[in-house]
């Protein structure tokens, strides 16, 4: 079919030029075509600008990105998608939208990426429910205006309702708004000629699903004249928009939706929407034709015509990206030899153990992954399968520190946590597929969160499960109660783990019932053999692009053991002081009202020394500071320095107050602890800093915030020293000692 123009009446049609592109993750080339890579990207944009600066009145442009580009990737698990900012400052963009996924590692360090990022970003349906704005650092609507046509030009940021439930922790107060309701009353400020900003069109910038869009595209036709849309990974053009070039076809379109037409029918002339790809491997050029002004000054869109431009071998390497990228491999290289984490027992990632038996790094990486979403599905996970061939490293982590490098060993595929509904039965099945290769060591094996599994190792294959209980609340039994501390966070119980329970506690498998399951998306998708765990999409309560990478996961616990072990400390301490201040108060009364007394005895003489029953308390020593002792740092951590703790870090309780609190950012209370910055925040200073050095050496220009900004750091740093002691917080605050606790036992048969 022809695509189909809609030509409106006017004599002196202006042409518009956008860039689009969405959810970039890799800044690398890959083997297969197209490439892509962050630097061709960046001379793929280059050209076409350059292209469009030797045209007169239809040269206007802007580059503008639909989100998600801070994380999921193995870098940005240890970056936290510090190394993108400058990637995407050298792509030239006008204007950006927030992704789902630019908020996992929380809204401070989104706010902090954004703060040094060199355009401005948007979510203007995602509000605080007490100032009616969306989170500091982000808009809900920006007007650019065309250099040489002078048309004006609305953009707007807007997400679907369906991921923000699906990002853990997502703060409270940040409220979602109707997305159609939201552009409609933005679109008529923004056009309303009388006020201050009359802009002649509106562009939508979107993250939403395709199914999404298109309703949302009807549902504002006249107010929105384009759609601009990310979330999907595939590339997709409306029926209604011209295309150019030989890269894309309607049936390209259809078979990107596995044969499906999303716009079954005749091109509807009101749905305009462009989803630009994946990955820095391909984007739109967008040629808008707006016709001259009607009615009360309003401009129409004319036409849209849409280009694919693929990122392929062919294109050079942009020189100054081509460097920020070697910076940042640099930049990834120094950051996984930082200690995140410390256990306090070995963990057993060999491949015999956790291709053949119950491991405690098993254990951990399963409860991690069974409470990741424990604070946006409201009924929990009932329990967490992976299989051991997640594990990677082959190794044993000795007691002592763990590294970020650890983590990216043992976990360096980029596959997502998924957490779906499947029946009882399923799950059987799946447990059955797990053991059936034993005694081989496939990474079929189960590692597990949620359950206790009995089985025979000399049973038939497919018939070795003897009995499975659901017990949900893995790691907490043998671990002592769970008390409230003054923080409003899970004190840890004081003492030694006690015992197993001679009687392990839970409810059988229900064959009919149906759960909630967490595991991997290769398992999911079939890998291993696990056909059982195959899910229609209707089932998938977090689905792959919404989920977080297990090695993300790992990122965030430990920054969370941090924050909660550091704002437990500090309210320790406050609680320690506010005691002894209170201790000396009393002590300062007591013999106020002493020298009271004694004074109004010798008033009125020696025979009337009755006792006044007012001494200082007998062994109360009196210090200068006025308390009755000292405060003692060893008195409010107890034990051995860093051990306190660590079993309940692995608790349930303990997981998900580490995983709630990762998303808060640095706690305010470690200013003056560990100076105001922390080596990894100097070695991410040193990094832009370095990145915008290599640009200016290649033809860019220092900004003269970022010289001030780096002049500061110097000189900062070296008066406080180059970084804090990251070893012992990691000792006193991010300590976890995870345990074998017979969730997988073996049984002799019958």
């Amino acid at each position: 079919m022809q695509p189909v123009f809609f030509l409106l009446s006017c004599t002196m049609p202006t042409t518009l030029n956008l860039v689009h592109f969405n959810d970039v993750y890799h800044i690398s080339p890959k083997k297969k075509e197209p490439v892509g890579g962050a630097a061709r990207f960046a001379t793929a944009i280059n050209n076409h600008l350059d292209s469009l600066n030797k045209k007169g009145p239809d040269g206007d442009h802007w580059v503008l990105f639909s989100g998600d580009v801070f994380s999921p990737s193995m870098e940005s698990s240890i970056t936290r998608g510090n190394h993108m900012v400058p990637i995407m400052n050298q792509l030239h963009i006008a204007a950006s939208l927030a992704g789902n996924h630019d908020f996992d590692f929380g809204v401070p360090n989104l706010q902090k990426l954004i703060g040094e990022t060199s355009f401005p970003w948007l979510l203007s349906n995602i509000l605080d429910e007490a100032t009616g704005e969306p989170p500091e650092g982000l808009g809900q609507f920006l007007v650019l205006k065309g250099r040489k046509s002078g048309i004006k030009v609305g953009i707007i940021g807007l997400v679907e309702k369906e991921w923000i439930v699906t990002i853990p922790n997502f703060p409270p107060n940040l409220k979602y708004h109707s997305a159609s309701d939201k552009a409609r009353d933005l679109s008529r400020t923004l056009r309303d000629p009388s006020g201050p900003h009359a802009v002649d069109i509106v562009v939508a910038l979107t993250h939403m699903r395709l199914q999404n869009d298109l309703i949302f595209a009807q549902e504002t036709a006249g107010e929105v004249d384009l759609v601009l849309g990310g979330h999907d990974h595939f590339y997709y053009v409306s029926k209604s928009l011209a295309l150019s070039g030989p890269d894309w076809s309607r049936d390209r379109n259809i078979a990107a939706q596995r044969g499906t037409d999303p716009e079954p029918g005749e091109p509807d002339p009101r749905v305009r929407v462009v989803k630009s790809g994946t990955d820095f491997r391909e984007l739109s050029f967008v040629k808008i034709v707006v016709g001259d002004p009607v009615g009360e000054g309003r401009r129409e869109v004319v036409e849209v015509e849409v280009t694919r431009q693929e990122i392929t071998s062919t294109l050079a390497e942009h020189p100054p990206t081509a460097a920020i990228i070697a910076q940042v491999t640099t930049l990834v290289s120094a950051k996984t030899s930082r200690p995140i984490g410390y256990t306090c027992t070995p963990l057993d990632g060999l491949f015999s153990t956790v291709r053949t038996r119950e491991s405690n790094l098993g254990n951990l990486t399963a409860d991690l992954m069974q409470h990741a979403y424990a604070t946006c599905i409201p009924t929990g996970v009932d329990f967490a399968i992976c299989n051991g061939g997640v594990l990677r490293g082959d190794a044993i982590i000795d007691k002592g520190v763990i590294t970020l490098g650890d983590i990216m060993n043992f976990f360096p595929f980029e596959d997502p946590v998924v957490v779906i509904r499947i029946s009882g039965a399923r799950v059987l099945a799946a447990l059955e597929n797990s053991f059936a290769e034993y005694p081989k060591q496939e990474g079929r094996f189960p590692q597990v969160a949620g359950l206790r599994i009995e089985w025979d190792p000399k049973g038939e294959p497919g018939a070795r499960v003897r009995k499975v209980l659901v017990t949900k609340s893995n790691g907490d039994s043998h671990h002592g109660g769970e008390r409230q501390h003054p923080s409003g966070l899970l004190a840890p119980p004081t003492g030694r783990p006690a015992p197993l329970p001679s009687q392990p506690q839970g409810e059988p498998l229900d064959l009919e019932r149906e759960y909630v399951l967490a595991t991997r998306e290769y398992m999911a998708q079939g890998g291993d053999g696990f056909t059982s765990l195959v899910t229609p999409p209707q089932d998938y309560i977090v689905d792959g692009e919404n989920g977080m990478l297990i090695s993300a996961l790992f990122r965030r616990y430990f920054l969370g053991l941090k924050y909660v072990n550091a704002m437990r400390t500090h309210f320790e301490h406050e609680c320690t002081t506010h005691k002894r201040v209170v201790e000396a108060a009393h002590v300062w009364r007591l013999h106020a009202k002493n020298k009271r007394a004694r004074g109004l005895q010798a008033a009125a003489g020696p025979e009337s020394g009755t006792e006044s029953g007012t001494e200082t308390p007998s062994g109360t020593e009196i210090s200068e500071s006025g308390s009755g002792a000292e405060t003692d740092a060893s008195s409010v951590k107890g034990g051995e320095e860093g051990t306190d703790g660590a079993a309940h870090s692995t608790t349930k309780g303990g997981i998900c107050d580490a995983l709630t609190h990762s998303v808060k950012g640095r706690p305010c209370c470690l200013r003056g602890v560990h100076g105001s910055m922390t080596g990894e925040d100097v070695e991410d200073t040193k990094f832009m800093r370095k990145c915008e050095e290599v640009v200016a050496e290649l033809g860019g220009e220092k900004s003269e915030e970022v010289k001030r900004e780096s002049k500061e750091t110097e000189e900062g740093q070296e008066e406080k020293g180059e970084e804090e002691d990251v070893v012992r917080w990691v000792r006193e605050w991010a300590s976890v000692g995870p345990v074998v606790e017979g969730r997988i036992v073996e049984v002799a048969e019958q």
